[in-house]
């Protein structure tokens, strides 16, 4: 599991998803979550605009109580989490990652 807490309107966030769907097959089999403190609206032009309908293990959310940027203590977008098979906490990546590296992660 990808866990990736982002802003919809944040050029580096953006960057990154550019760079994860590019090297989508590094992390294929792998669930990315998505998450955004920001409104519905904002959601969705994110998603319209990086096709996520097109990766059904892409999911996107809103955290309006920001209760997982407390949670992970965030300093910067984006930033990945990634969790292994049994759940458990394997590393972070704060701001882009190489697809390669996050590959070997899981």
């Amino acid at each position: 599991i990808i866990i990736m807490l982002f802003s919809p309107d944040c050029e580096h966030c953006k960057h990154a998803m550019r760079d994860l769907i590019a090297g989508y097959e590094n992390w294929k089999n792998a669930d990315l979550i998505l998450v955004t403190s920001l409104d519905f609206e904002h959601i969705r032009k994110f998603y319209a605009e990086f096709k996520l309908a097109d990766y059904p293990n892409i999911v996107i959310g809103r955290d309006g109580g920001f209760n997982l940027g407390s949670y992970y203590k965030l300093h910067q977008y984006p930033s990945i989490y990634v969790y292994n098979k049994k759940h458990e906490f394997v590393t972070e990546f704060i701001g882009s990652v190489k697809t390669e590296e996050l590959g070997k992660a899981l």
